[in-house]
């Protein structure tokens, strides 16, 4: 997934918003965000006089990139890269690609996934959906849980405390092959916000690190990260 800076995002994010002051505070925010530098980093204070959210995305052997939430709809967070890339997130598991090369459609039995109420998760819970992926293909999947308390979150070399969920996740193509991985999602421990997550979509998908960096600099937890300074 390549992430560049391009005017047709500036245009779509426009429409997005209805009055100038936040048309300003939008393109402010799309300048800081989509640099062209690799592995971008921003500091606390920038990521804190954000005008809207900010989100790393790291792949496997691929430069980190910075996202920008471009809107909320229907419970589901769309955020948007430089070159019109799209991840779309509920509850903090990806539901959706859209101009990546992974090619993830559709995700059933969403409103049951556990993600969303972190609190009533545990190791006897099970969630199973069908996914539909890679122009045509589908799958049935099930995820089993497990909470390991005040595990180490890393954030830029940085260390901090957070509860940390364990999804293993199988994958059961039409094609009769299975496959097994585990997902991760770090919750701050006091206010069970997640903070950053490492999923895979498929057998074959890259492993998408998201970190919620506007989230964490809004939390005392940022003072002990100190995000990207």
């Amino acid at each position: 997934m390549a992430f560049y800076r391009t005017t047709i995002l500036f245009l779509s994010l426009m429409v997005l918003v209805g009055c100038s002051s936040t048309h300003r505070a939008y393109l402010e925010t799309i300048k800081l965000a989509f640099q062209t530098s690799a592995d971008p980093v921003l500091t606390l204070s920038e990521i804190q006089n954000s005008a809207i959210d900010l989100l790393y995305v790291s792949l496997k052997d691929k430069p980190r990139a910075v996202l920008a939430l471009a809107y909320i709809e229907n419970s589901q967070y769309k955020w948007v890269s430089g070159d019109n890339a799209m991840l779309v997130e509920q509850g903090g598991r990806i539901v959706k690609t859209v101009g990546t090369i992974d090619n993830f459609f559709y995700v059933t039995n969403i409103e049951n996934d556990p993600l969303a109420i972190p609190k009533n998760v545990n190791s006897t819970l099970y969630w199973n959906r069908s996914v539909d992926y890679d122009n045509g293909l589908s799958a049935f999947v099930e995820s089993k849980f497990e909470w390991v308390i005040n595990s180490e979150l890393i954030i830029d070399g940085n260390h901090a405390k957070a509860n940390m969920l364990k999804e293993v996740v199988t994958f059961h193509q039409v094609n009769k092959q299975t496959n097994t991985w585990i997902n991760y999602f770090w919750f701050d421990t006091e206010t069970e916000q997640l903070l950053k997550s490492e999923q895979q979509l498929t057998p074959n998908s890259d492993r998408y690190e998201l970190t919620y960096i506007s989230r964490i600099a809004r939390l005392p937890l940022a003072t002990v990260l100190s995000v990207g300074d």
